[in-house]
């Protein structure tokens, strides 16, 4: 895709806000991410920062975005909903106690290593994983908080771009998933209310 990410990030901010039913309830897209921030998360990521994550964060230093959805001339609640969450780069390498993993209990550290970095609903998240002495890794996963860790088929930079195809629409990562129950009607959903929004990547998944 070209352009910057504040440009596309705005651009299809703009599309959401003309679209039929959509309502965009907030949005923010944030300044840059100061050279003195990218170099000491570079330090505590242990001297590696996932691919991608550099030229994204030193364009955007973060994305908020929620949405719903409601067919017009409805009333009642809307039938669908879109967030993004994308954390200022300080806060995804930080320290996740007490909120991802816990020592309080046993076993409360098994997600120690998680990373998010969209925490797009405060059930799950997208994440990387940077074990205790380690480097963080490139691999990106779907993390239902305290119950589950999956790898993702994506690069940092091709979940962005995910991200921005989808507006959000939650339910899009199950789809990464080639089993995942329900996916063509998830599928229709966006094909329905999303502008611009392509689905090659999921039908290549799914093999539709």
């Amino acid at each position: 895709m070209n352009g910057t990410y504040k440009d596309r990030v705005e651009a299809r901010i703009r599309e959401l806000q003309t679209a039929p039913g959509i309502s965009v309830r907030k949005y923010e897209v944030a300044a840059p991410a100061p050279r003195s921030i990218v170099d000491a998360v570079r330090t505590e990521a242990g001297g590696h920062l996932p691919a991608g994550v550099e030229d994204f964060y030193t364009q955007v230093n973060g994305l908020t975005l929620e949405w719903s959805y409601l067919a017009p001339g409805s009333e009642g609640e809307p039938a669908d909903q879109g967030s993004v969450n994308i954390l200022p780069l300080e806060n995804v390498f930080s320290n996740w106690k007490d909120a991802i993993w816990f020592d309080s209990f046993t076993g409360g550290d098994r997600f120690r290593a998680v990373k998010p970095f969209d925490l797009y609903i405060p059930e799950a998240c997208a994440a990387f994983r940077q074990p205790l002495g380690e480097p963080a890794e490139d691999t990106l996963y779907f993390h239902y908080i305290g119950e589950s860790l999956t790898e993702l088929p994506l690069t940092f930079t091709q979940y962005v771009d995910q991200a921005l195809n989808t507006c959000g629409y939650l339910g899009w990562h199950s789809l990464l998933s080639s089993n995942t129950p329900g996916s063509n009607l998830t599928l229709l959903r966006m094909r329905d209310i999303i502008p611009g929004f392509t689905d090659h990547l999921f039908r290549r998944l799914h093999k539709l």
